[in-house]
């Protein structure tokens, strides 16, 4: 790769003659020397700041280095190819050895503390190099970062170790690897909260609930379980607030489920006092809830609504109920989202039964981590015959999931400081490159008004209807519209989207759809927009060993890649001649 005498002593005109020309074209790969990778070694000291291509093909290189290594035919053959994306060639760190993925990941994480290029490569894809490493080499790169004081940001790097745990299990294992006393001395919050939720959940997990009442139950056999169940519950609260972490988001959160079932516990005993059989039942359909609570850490509850009576005033609603169906579904959405994702998800903290959301609202994410279910969302046919015969509650909470683990711990709206331009939201997932699928933007506000009649977009002193291609300044495109916020964004007229059309209105909405199938209609999504499962695919892998969803996302990928005919800024004599509305748009 770099033409230096290997003789010669490397100096930094040697460093800058070698980023002078612009990116190098990879015409064949071949291994990189010492000589090379001392160059860039170099750049910590030399002052040289790479720019984002370079900083893009030193990952590139090194990735294509432990691909030409590889015994292997099949692959090399498939990740020595100059078009495959960072995030798939990222992929063959599944093949290397513990000591090119360490060196690849100790390699990145000194070069980050020097040039912020690397640093926003190692941000955004540490969680994606981690998927490969087991739980020793996460436990080697943990101790590195932490016996490492010159490494900036190295507390928040071996927290981002600790959050690509797999399980609670290998998060448990790490904790205990680098020991209590040397997490809690950091001093670093993101290090505590990763101990913490080891902590907690560990314990939450390790309870034994009593067996279910069996159908015939008397009430005093109902009122000595209802006591079994708040016992359980009070040794959580009494844990959690005795513990050295008291103060933790995952002690706060444990101990808010343990209070509201408590409480719960309550009502429905003072409800169904003098029916056992109803009782009896809602018992049972409470201990799978807290079942639910100690296995995933979620709080599912009942909730209630506000609203104005006939006379203005302010009344409260029937509390809305899960059925013992109901619970079941929650618990299989939950098992299917890997659990890593579940373990350190901020938005994540409660899922809750409401009777109703507003007018065709079927279910709402809110900030402070809380998912709320309408009645209207359970059995609902429309919903369940888009996604084939699939049940409406799994199909909405799973929507809502995933907007919650999109969004993360990051900023959700518009970002008007840079472009403006969609935030980011929860950086490991990527959702810069999700954009980038179907090309959505937003448009400046000083670029468009709407019409008298509301009909049309008028964008750049051009009149277009909303939701219908167009070309646009040799861009095909879709505008989308929402007077609420008065906002205006665009996606590619040729992009692919799920199947409702609900995903086509926001970036939010097409990757919360995607996700809703990814977990149950995979094959409609790899079907309809394979670039998209791809992407889910390279983040969750929940489908990494099913041989079948392989082959049918290879088949589609290479079919969606092949080179086709398009319309794509068409010459002003083509314009003349042809018009968007006589296109037949695939969508």
């Amino acid at each position: 790769m770099f033409a230096i005498d290997t003789d010669l002593p490397i100096t930094n005109a040697d460093i800058a003659k070698e980023f002078a020309n612009g990116p190098i074209p990879i015409v064949s790969v071949q291994p990189l020397s010492e000589q090379a990778l001392s160059i860039y070694r170099l750049l910590d000291w030399s002052g040289i700041k790479l720019e984002s291509w370079q900083a893009e093909q030193w990952v590139r290189e090194r990735l294509y280095t432990i691909a030409e290594q590889q015994a292997d035919k099949s692959i090399r053959e498939k990740f020595l190819v100059r078009e495959i994306s960072q995030r798939e060639l990222l992929g063959v760190l599944e093949y290397a050895d513990s000591e090119q993925l360490l060196g690849f990941s100790k390699d990145l994480i000194l070069l980050s503390g020097t040039q912020p290029e690397i640093e926003r490569l190692l941000r955004d894809k540490f969680d994606n190099i981690l998927y490969f490493a087991n739980d020793c080499e996460k436990h080697e790169l943990i101790t590195f970062l932490l016996e490492s004081p010159d490494i900036r940001n190295r507390f928040d790097l071996a927290a981002d170790v600790l959050r690509s745990s797999e399980n609670l299990e290998e998060l448990t294992w790490l904790t205990e690897q680098i020991g209590a006393d040397r997490i809690l001395a950091s001093g670093h919050e993101n290090l505590k909260e990763c101990y913490a939720q080891a902590v907690f959940k560990g314990f939450a997990a390790s309870l034994t609930l009593p067996a279910p009442l069996p159908k015939d139950a008397t009430v005093e056999q109902c009122k000595v379980y209802t006591q079994q169940l708040t016992e359980v519950l009070e040794e959580i609260m009494e844990y959690c607030l005795s513990h050295e972490l008291a103060g933790s988001k995952a002690a706060m959160d444990l101990l808010r489920t343990a209070a509201s079932d408590i409480a719960d516990l309550r009502f429905e005993e003072s409800l169904y006092q003098d029916s056992p059989a109803a009782l009896t039942e809602r018992l049972n359909i409470n201990r799978t809830m807290l079942q639910i609570e100690l296995m995933y850490g979620v709080n599912v509850s009942y909730g209630s609504n506000d609203f104005l009576d006939v006379f203005g005033l302010f009344r409260t609603s029937t509390v809305a109920r899960w059925s013992a169906k109901d619970v079941e579904e929650i618990a299989d959405v939950l098992a299917a989202i890997p659990e890593k994702h579940l373990l350190f998800s901020p938005n994540l903290r409660e899922i809750q039964r409401v009777t109703s959301l507003g007018p065709g609202v079927l279910g709402a994410r809110y900030g402070n981590g809380t998912i709320k279910i309408a009645d209207l969302t359970i059995s609902h046919q429309g919903m369940m015959r888009a996604y084939q015969g699939v049940s409406s509650l799994k199909i909405v909470l799973a929507h809502e999931i995933g907007h919650g683990i999109q969004i993360g711990a990051g900023r959700s709206g518009i970002d008007y400081d840079n472009g403006p331009s969609f935030e980011a939201g929860e950086e490991r997932y990527d959702f810069d490159e999700y954009l980038v699928l179907s090309g959505w933007t937003v448009i400046e506000r000083d670029r468009y008004e709407i019409s008298e009649d509301g009909e049309f977009i008028i964008l750049d002193g051009e009149p277009y209807k909303p939701e219908e291609p167009i070309v646009h300044d040799g861009r095909n495109m879709v505008l989308v519209f929402h007077p609420e916020q008065d906002l205006l964004f665009a996606y590619d007229s040729d992009a692919k989207f799920s199947y409702r059309p609900y995903s086509r209105t926001s970036p939010w909405e097409d990757f919360a759809e995607a996700f809703a199938e990814y977990l149950y209609l995979p094959e409609r999504l790899i079907e309809m927009a394979p670039e998209k499962f791809l992407h889910l695919e390279l983040e969750f892998r929940r489908y990494h060993n099913d041989e079948k969803i392989k082959r049918l996302l290879d088949a589609a990928l290479q079919k969606a890649r092949e080179p086709q005919l398009t319309l794509n800024a068409p010459p002003p004599s083509l314009l003349a001649v042809v018009n968007a509305k006589d296109i037949d748009w695939v969508m």
